[in-house]
């Protein structure tokens, strides 16, 4: 993945490749939704959080 242009102007013509061959993998379409549908939630309450949970956040995240 090289994350250029030219990737992303490809994604359309991918999908509709592997939807006309009727190979979509579902639970996978589920799973990566949900996955995203609840970081950007968690994303929009990252405010809310109190400056302690954020430090500790931050204290966590180099030794996960």
């Amino acid at each position: 993945m090289d994350l250029s242009f030219r990737m992303f102007r490809n994604i359309p013509s991918l999908v509709a490749d592997n939807w006309k061959r009727g190979n979509l993998n579902y639970p996978m379409i589920i799973y990566t939704t949900l996955v995203h549908t609840i970081a950007l939630a968690g994303i929009m309450r990252v405010p809310k959080c109190s400056a302690e949970t954020l430090f500790f956040a931050f204290i966590l995240w180099p030794i996960r």
